[in-house]
Parts: C-alpha cells; structure tokens; sequence
C-alpha cells in the first residue's frame, strides 16, 4: 500500500504513540545515538511551549513499516526513545540513577542522567509537563506496508537526527533479509560488525569503488553515489527470482564455500582464502542478499587494506579518501611526514 494522505498520514499525540503496544524497533537500526545536548534541548523545546501556553507543539514525523501486526520504526526512533524517557522522568516511574548494571558512559544512561538533573531545576509541575507533552504534543505518523517506499523517505524526517547515507540503507534492507533465516545471535553479530567501521570507510568503499564499478562495468557513467542507487547491491534474494541467471548466481554463491570446506581452505591460509573471497564476491556479478552481503562487504574492506598495503606507503590508513580524479588524498598524519610535505 503506498503511503496516502487519507490511510498513510495522521497526526497523533505522542502519548498514543508511545502506548502503540505494536511499536518495535527493528534490529537494523542504529543504538541510541542522541548526546545529552540534544536531548536536553528537546526537553527545553517542550517546557519553553508549555509554559508559554502553546495549544499544542508539533515534534516532527515518524515513519512506520507495518509488518503483519508489528509496525516497525523506520525513521523517528531516537526522538520516541527520548521522550520516553523525559515523560518517565517527569512521572516518577524512573529516578534517572544509574543502576548497578548499568554503563554509566552508555549514551542513553548519560542522556538520562542529564535529563533527570534539568528537570530538576525546571520551575514547573512535573505532572502538567508530563500531561502537556503526552497530550498537547503531536506526531506527524507516515506508515506504509511497502518496506521499499518506506526507506525511500527514510533519511528525510530526521528530528535534529544523522542523515542516513545508501550504506545505511543497504544496512537496513539485508537485515530485513536476515529475518528467519539466520539466528538472533547472528544478526547481533553483523550489526555489532558492520558499527564497529568508521560511516567515511563504508561510504568510501560504496561510492568510490563498488559503485563506480559497477557502474563502468556495465559502460554507464557514475556522477555520484545516493539512496536512488542502491538497487544495484540488494542482491538476489534465496526464493524470489526464478530467472535462469538468478538461480545461477545463487548456486554458485552457495558452492563456493563449500568448495572451499571440502578442499580444506583455511583462513590462515591468506592466499588461498583470499582467491576463494575473490572468486565468490567478484564485482560484476549479483550476490545472495542477507548474510552474503555483510560478507562480501567485510571481505572487501580487507582487500582494500591489502591493496593499499601493496601499492601505498604502510600508512595507509591515515589517507582520507579520493580526490575527483580518484587518487588517494593523505589525511592529517600521513601529510605530516609524508615527502612532498615535509
């Protein structure tokens, strides 16, 4: 269903946002992220239109993807995750202490403790603010149950939120390809691998390199890398494609492996695993989404590595990224000793 003004668009109080039982915040998003300056300022938005006897105070758009039953946060979560946490402050239902188990430096412990010291100090009713902000506040709600339309607005309702890059799209939509046919443990795994690489490497290693590629393989040219194009590495998926090229591409991606396993290839061995990734990730042809993909990208950062270890000084991992003729521009530490600028 495409998203429409009638079904797809209401405004809603953030109180019956917040007790939506059907809310989830899907395993593709990103950890509570927000700093306490931003959710302090939030809060400040909140009581500055409560006390000023503003009727009512609009907080911006969440994106839903409605999924049987459970609808999905797309786009909205840190803003929904923040006042959650104001209202249960103002309620009493939290004290903002630091619990034994808890990491003290953890962004939302560190927001929280922040929150709980402002509202401290505000000169208003805990209860009326609370009331105001679950009663007088509003959400403009966008829900769909096309996932594709869903992600392609994405990265535009952002409240004082990171712009999403394609990478993080991408991110998100093998995730979704995950779901069933891969354990939870797995897929903790591979969102815990792939926020563990600087945002500038994966932009990087996508609009520099696999996509430029991809693009010239095929004689297309390749301005510039956005959200539009990233249908080029959503892959093919175990059960949807019928075509003859599809389910080629699929077995070979399934054999290679275990042809690796029954010629007793080990990763120790770096030459030979690295044939083997090579032959199973190669950059014109289709891969298997879901799993597959965060393999192939992981392999790929570590050929990058390689490559520049072979063909660059060893300190390749202080160049900053390309410039418009696609050499590599030295960051900070690699210009202080490098020759040409000393």
């Amino acid at each position: 269903m495409a998203i429409t003004i009638k079904d797809g668009v209401t405004v809603v109080m953030v109180g019956t946002m917040l007790n939506d039982g059907r809310l989830s915040i899907p395993r593709y998003q990103r950890p509570y992220s927000w700093t306490p300056a931003t959710a302090l300022q939030l809060l400040d938005d909140l009581y500055a239109a409560c006390t000023e006897g503003a009727s009512s105070y609009v907080l911006g758009a969440v994106i839903l993807h409605r999924d049987g039953e459970r609808l999905d946060v797309v786009d909205g979560q840190q803003r929904l995750l923040t006042l959650s946490l104001i209202i249960a402050l103002l309620r009493g239902t939290h004290d903002g202490r630091v619990q034994p188990h808890e990491d003290a430096g953890s962004p939302v412990v560190a927001v929280r403790t922040a929150l709980a010291r402002r509202i401290q100090k505000l000169d208003v009713d805990r209860a009326d603010l609370a009331a105001y902000a679950e009663h007088c506040c509003w959400l403009v709600r966008v829900q769909t149950d096309d996932e594709d339309e869903a992600f392609r607005v994405f990265d535009s309702q952002n409240y004082r939120g990171k712009t999403l890059m394609p990478h993080d799209l991408l991110k998100a939509h093998h995730l979704r390809q995950m779901d069933g046919a891969e354990t939870e443990a797995m897929q903790t795994a591979v969102v815990e691998a792939w926020e563990s690489v600087p945002d500038a490497e994966l932009d990087r290693l996508f609009s520099t390199y696999l996509y430029r590629i991809s693009c010239w393989s095929h004689g297309l040219s390749a301005p510039r890398f956005t959200s539009q194009d990233i249908g080029l590495f959503k892959g093919v998926r175990p059960g949807s494609s019928r075509s003859p090229m599809a389910r080629y591409h699929l077995a070979a991606q399934a054999a290679v492996p275990v042809l690796a396993a029954w010629q007793d290839v080990q990763k120790d061995s770096a030459a030979e695993y690295r044939d083997v990734q090579r032959t199973r990730f190669q950059l014109d042809a289709p891969l298997t989404a879901g799993r597959p993909f965060f393999e192939m990208v992981t392999f790929m950062l570590t050929e990058l590595r390689q490559l520049r270890t072979e063909f660059y000084e060893p300190t390749w991992q202080d160049f900053a990224s390309t410039d418009d003729e696609f050499r590599e521009k030295p960051g900070a530490a690699a210009c202080a000793t490098c020759p040409s600028c000393t």
